[in-house]
Parts: structure tokens; sequence; C-alpha cells
């Protein structure tokens, strides 16, 4: 009887730790493109239901190529985990931080003055030398990714 329990219990440790592989990206540590896809309908949900707000933060680091091309692929990797982890300290516990692919970023988070954390996160980045585009919109909105291209598209061309 208690091997039964043990190996229950190793299996759900398991599936706990395979879990959080499925939900991560592998080099920084942030959630995925995967868990981003499956918790904006989460979020969306708790929107239409509880009428909380939630916005989406898109990211892109401005001459990240060049960081690659000129420094090499480690330290571009090395920047996209400095960028996680500044991330992280700056955004609170509430709202979540992912990595899209390449040197995109997307927060999804709610009650913030939506500019001032922009430039919250943008101060936060410029510590490492490292200025951003940034695009926004809020999630309850049907044409939010449109939304979020439109800006940064427009952030870029300053």
């Amino acid at each position: 009887m208690g091997t039964s329990k043990k190996k229950i219990q190793d299996l759900l440790k398991e599936n706990r730790r395979l879990r959080i592989l499925c939900d991560r990206d592998f080099l920084t540590g942030l959630f995925c493109r995967r868990k981003l896809e499956e918790d904006i309908w989460r979020y969306s949900d708790l929107n239409k239901r509880h009428k909380i707000k939630f916005s989406i933060l898109m990211i892109d680091i401005n001459k990240f190529k060049e960081i690659n091309d000129t420094a090499g692929h480690k330290r571009g990797d090395k920047v996209l985990r400095q960028v996680a982890y500044i991330l992280q300290k700056t955004i609170r516990a509430s709202d979540r931080a992912y990595r899209l692919g390449g040197d995109e970023f997307i927060i999804i988070f709610s009650h913030h003055k939506t500019k001032a954390f922009i430039q919250r996160i943008k101060d936060a980045l410029k510590t490492i030398n490292l200025s951003i585009s940034t695009g926004y919109c809020d999630l309850d909105n049907g044409r939010c990714m449109e939304q979020i291209d439109k800006r940064m598209y427009e952030e870029k061309r300053k």
C-alpha cells in the first residue's frame, strides 16, 4: 500500500514538472506562446464574467538582429535572458510575462495606467542599454492584435 502511494506521488510530481516544461520558454523561463494562447481565453472569460479589464502589451527589442550579428547568438541569448529577468522584476505578481518568440515578449496586465506602465518597462530596460518598441490594447477588443501591430509599427517609425 505504501509503495502505491509513493508511486502516485512520484507521478504527480513528474506531471507538475512536465507541465512547467510545457508552459515555459526554455531560454528565458517566461511563459511560452502556447501558454499565452491558453491564458488569453481565460483572461477574456474573466473580463466577460467579472468585468475585469486586462490589457496586452507587446514588446519588441529594437535592433536585436544587430546584437546577434555583431556579438553572436550567445550574447543575443544573454540579452533575452536579461530582458526576461527585468520584466519579471518590473511587473507585479498578478501580471504575466511571455516570450512570444525571437525578440518579442508579451505582458498581460490589469489595473495599470498603461502609458506609465510601458514607460516603467522602457526605463528598466534602459539600464541594460536596450530600447524597445511596444504595442498594446485592451483584451476586450476583438481586434486586439491588429491594434497592437499598428501601434508598434507607428512607434518603430518614430
